[in-house]
């Protein structure tokens, strides 16, 4: 990571307080798992053998299902975290 951008992100989050820094987390995990979703699928090797000249395309199925798993992976986080404050 770039050291600039990384003091200025951390200075930031210096600056917020828990709820905020709660949502801050909640959308880095939110990256972190879309990109890793969209990894797994770009390396299926029948996956793409099917797709042909569209093969960097996402479907409507797979994007949906990218989505979803976010969500339900965004609502696990969020309950795993009000239990944490109890």
């Amino acid at each position: 990571m770039n050291a600039v951008i990384e003091q200025a992100i951390l200075n930031r989050l210096h600056t917020l307080d828990d709820n905020r820094l709660s949502e801050v987390l909640d959308f880095v995990e939110f990256i972190a798992n879309r990109d890793k979703c969209t990894a797994i699928i770009a390396a299926s090797p029948s996956v793409q053998s099917l797709r042909g000249k569209y093969r960097n395309l996402m479907s409507s199925s797979e994007s949906f299902a990218i989505r979803k798993t976010e969500e339900i992976n965004l609502e696990e986080q969020h309950l795993e975290h009000r239990g944490s404050q109890s």
